[in-house]
C-alpha cells in the first residue's frame, strides 16, 4: 500500500508513507506499517523497502513484493484480524493525551460541582473529583519516574559490551555521560534524555561499522549501507587506538573497517527511540492536578469541627494526589535544574 492507499489507522506522521501487506487469495494475513521496522536515514519511498527489510522479507518467503491493486488495498483497509500498530512512542503520548484530558476534565466538572449541588450530589461530585485526580497522579509518577530512570541509570547490557567514554572535564557533561554499548541483537547510544536503539547482526540490523578519523564518526551501516547510527569518534577512540570499538564489534559479529573519507553531514536518522524518553511530557501536567487536587481538600476539611467521615475521605485522598503530583513534579524540576548547573560548569 503507497501513498493514498494507506488508511488513516495506519498512517505515520512522515512524508512519504507504506504499508507492506502479506496477502492471501482473497484476505490480508499481516499488516505492518515499514516505518516501524525502518530505523535508519530514509530519503525515499523505495529506500524505505530496503531499509525496513521488506524486500528481504519478500524474497526470504519466495514472494513478489508488488505495488497493491486497488482491490488488496480495499480489502487491507477494512481488515479487522491483522496486527497493526501506530508508532510506539507517538501512540503511547496519544493515548496519555486523551486519557489525561478526560481525566482532568472529569476532575474539573466534579470539583465544580461539589460547590454548587446539594450535600448529597456534593458528597458523590467530591468522590468522582479525587477518584479522577488520584489515577491522574499515578499515571504522572509513573511517567516522571520512568523518565529519571532513564537519564540516572544506563541500560542494563547482559549481552552487550560498553566501550568506555574517554572524554575529560573540558566537555560538554551530557557528551562525558554518554554510553554506547554494542551487541549481537543490539547497538545503543545514549546521550543526554535520548536513548538510540538500533538492531544487531542477529536482528538484521547494523552488519557494518566504519571509524573515520576525517570527520572524527563511527557509523553503523546495515547490508545496504544505509546509515543506521553515527556517533562522535572522540568519545570512544583514545589517542586513535580503536582496539575496544574494534574488538566489541567483532565480538557482536559486526563487520569493522576504518575510512579515511569524509562523510558529511550525518546523524542517527529515525532510531527507535525508549519509550521512556518521552516519560517528562506528561501533556497535562502534573501543576493543574496539585492545583485542582489541593483546592478540593481545603474545600471537604473545612470546617474541621464538623468533620465527617465521607468528607475525610475525600480530603485524605486529594492531599494525597496533591502531594503524589506535586513531589512528581519537584523530582523532575529538580533533576531539569541540575542539568541545568551542569551545562553552566561544562
Amino acid at each position: 500500500l503507497r501513498d493514498q492507499q494507506v488508511p488513516k489507522r495506519l498512517d505515520y506522521f512522515g512524508s512519504f508513507n507504506e504499508v507492506l501487506v502479506l496477502m492471501s487469495d482473497d484476505a490480508p494475513l499481516l499488516i505492518v506499517p515499514l516505518h516501524l521496522l525502518a530505523h535508519g536515514r530514509v530519503s525515499d519511498a523505495s529506500q524505505l523497502r530496503h531499509v525496513s527489510g521488506a524486500a528481504d522479507f519478500a524474497q526470504a518467503l519466495g514472494l513478489s513484493l508488488e505495488p497493491a491493486t486497488h482491490a488488496e488495498a480495499e480489502l487491507a483497509a477494512h481488515a479487522d484480524a491483522a496486527v497493526v500498530q501506530l508508532g510506539p512512542v507517538r501512540a503511547s503520548l496519544r493515548a496519555v493525551f486523551w486519557r489525561h484530558c478526560v481525566l482532568l476534565g472529569v476532575a474539573v466538572l466534579a470539583a465544580l460541582g461539589t460547590g454548587v449541588l446539594a450535600a448529597n450530589g456534593a458528597l458523590v461530585s467530591g468522590f468522582v473529583a479525587v477518584v479522577a485526580l488520584g489515577v491522574l497522579a499515578v499515571d504522572q509518577w509513573r511517567f516522571r519516574s520512568r523518565f529519571l530512570d532513564l537519564v540516572e541509570h544506563r541500560p542494563a547490557s547482559p549481552d552487550r559490551v560498553e566501550l568506555p567514554n574517554i572524554l575529560d572535564g573540558t566537555r560538554d557533561h551530557s557528551a562525558r555521560e554518554a554510553s554506547l554499548q554494542i551487541g549481537a541483537d543490539d547497538v545503543v547510544h545514549r546521550v543526554g534524555a535520548t536513548e538510540a536503539w538500533i538492531a544487531g547482526p542477529r536482528l538484521g540490523g547494523a552488519v557494518k561499522c566504519v571509524w573515520s578519523d576525517n570527520d572524527q564518526t563511527v557509523r553503523f551501516l546495515d547490508r545496504h549501507d544505509t546509515e543506521l547510527l553515527v556517533v562522535d569518534a572522540e568519545a570512544w577512540i583514545p589517542a586513535g587506538d580503536d582496539s575496544a570499538l574494534q574488538g566489541a564489534c567483532r565480538r557482536a559479529g559486526i563487520e569493522y573497517g576504518h575510512s579515511a573519507r569524509t562523510f558529511g553531514e550525518g546523524g542517527p536518522g529515525v532510531p527507535l527511540l525508549s519509550q521512556a524518553e518521552l516519560g517528562d511530557f506528561v501533556i497535562v501536567g502534573p501543576l493543574a492536578t496539585t492545583v485542582i487536587a489541593f483546592a478540593l481538600f481545603i474545600v471537604h476539611i473545612a470546617p474541621f469541627d464538623d468533620l465527617d467521615v465521607p468528607r475525610a475521605v475525600i480530603a485524605v485522598v486529594a492531599a494525597a494526589a496533591a502531594t503524589l503530583s506535586g513531589v512528581a513534579q519537584l523530582r523532575q524540576w529538580r533533576w531539569n535544574r541540575h542539568q541545568t548547573s551542569l551545562g553552566g560548569r561544562s
